[in-house]
C-alpha cells in the first residue's frame, strides 16, 4: 500500500497494524478525546444559560400571580425610571411572594418606585408605591444584622420592604415617620 501524500492515508490505513506507529497511533487517540470532550463545554455554555432562563422566567410567572401581578393592577409606574437610590433590597408581598435582595427602590416625591433586578423583572412591572400607603418606618435588627423595615398598606394588600438604615434618614421617609 502506498504511503506518500495525505490522500494515500485511507480508513484502511488505520486498520493496518503493518505500519503501526507509535506515535501517529498516540495523535489519533487524543485527537479522539478532543473531539469527545468538546461536547460538554458546548453543553454547559449554550444549554445550561438556556435552561436557567427558562426556569427562572417560569418561576418568576409564578412568582407574579403570589402578589405582584395584583399590586401592579392598581400601581403599575410606566414613567421615566430614576438611578435606584437603594439597590438589591428585599420586598415581600405576601407568605409566598419573597423577593430577598432582588429589588431596587428609588425614592420620588409621589412614592417610591420599586422594580426588580434585570434578570428578574419577567412579569414583574415597576410599581410605584405612594408615600400614603406608608404605615410604619422602623429600625430593626435580626441577629447582627440591623435594617430598616418599611410597611405598606393600602387596607388591601401589605408590603414590606427591607432596606438599609440610611433611608430612614431620607426626607421623604422622614416626613412620614413624624406624621
Amino acid at each position: 500500500m502506498p504511503t506518500n501524500g495525505p490522500i494515500s492515508k485511507s480508513f484502511a490505513s488505520f486498520t493496518d497494524f503493518s505500519s503501526f506507529d507509535s506515535l501517529d497511533f498516540r495523535a489519533r487517540r487524543f485527537h479522539f478525546i478532543r473531539m469527545d470532550a468538546t461536547w460538554p463545554v458546548l453543553l454547559i455554555v449554550i444549554a445550561f444559560p438556556l435552561a436557567w432562563f427558562g426556569i427562572n422566567s417560569l418561576v418568576m410567572l409564578l412568582l407574579s400571580f403570589a402578589g405582584w401581578s395584583g399590586l401592579a393592577e392598581k400601581y403599575r409606574f410606566n414613567g421615566e425610571m430614576p438611578e435606584p437610590n437603594y439597590r438589591f433590597v428585599t420586598v415581600w408581598t405576601s407568605i409566598f411572594g419573597r423577593y430577598n435582595r432582588g429589588m431596587h427602590i428609588s425614592l420620588t416625591p409621589r412614592g417610591l418606585i420599586v422594580r426588580p433586578f434585570i434578570l428578574f423583572r419577567v412579569a414583574h412591572p415597576a410599581l410605584l408605591l405612594p408615600w400614603e400607603m406608608l404605615k410604619s418606618a422602623k429600625q430593626q435588627t435580626f441577629l447582627f444584622y440591623s435594617f430598616a423595615e418599611l410597611k405598606f398598606d393600602d387596607g388591601q394588600r401589605k408590603i414590606e420592604i427591607h432596606a438599609p438604615l440610611r433611608i430612614l434618614e431620607d426626607t421623604y421617609v422622614k416626613a412620614k415617620r413624624i406624621a
